[in-house]
């Protein structure tokens, strides 16, 4: 056999047309030929007879497009799912993180959190006194004992941490 003769060749015009009424179908605009020396033209009869024959399928091609689109759709599940058990421990890491910043704050500043058990307002106090107290009023008073300041006065206790 002799070496191959090339020869470009635009057989696949169909291609501009039914990509017009099938958008998204992709087909070959340029197709080279090969054949032996001497038979370029029944190689050529061959391939036109194969790109008139093509027909393509509106129905295969619209199942193919729901095909397409249930596959990118759980594929985008399969990444949110993804993104979530590795965003998880890192919120989890950074709430961490938070709590630890703010209760060193806390300790700078000399101040304690506290709670009113009756209307579960929260409260920043210094953290010198042993017991915190409010009235009705809202003033806040602190003793080192754990005897009432007042008979109005209740008291405000540690907030526990969360």
């Amino acid at each position: 056999m002799k070496a191959a003769q090339r020869v470009w060749t635009s057989l696949f015009r169909w291609s501009l047309a039914q990509s017009k009424r099938l958008p998204g179908l992709r087909s070959p605009k340029r197709q080279v030929l090969e054949a032996p020396e001497g038979r370029l033209g029944e190689a050529g009869a061959v391939l036109k007879h194969a790109a008139a024959s093509i027909r393509v399928d509106p129905q295969w091609v619209a199942q193919q497009g729901r095909t397409t689109l249930a596959q990118a759709r759980i594929i985008g599940a399969e990444g949110e799912a993804m993104h979530q058990i590795f965003d998880q421990p890192y919120a989890g890491k950074v709430a961490i993180q938070d709590e630890v910043s703010t209760s060193i704050s806390k300790d700078i500043r000399g101040v304690v959190d506290v709670v009113d058990p009756h209307t579960n307002a929260t409260y920043e106090v210094d953290n010198s006194p042993n017991y915190v107290w409010i009235d009705h009023a809202g003033n806040i008073v602190g003793t080192t004992t754990s005897a009432r300041p007042h008979v109005n006065f209740a008291e405000l206790l540690p907030k526990s941490s969360s």
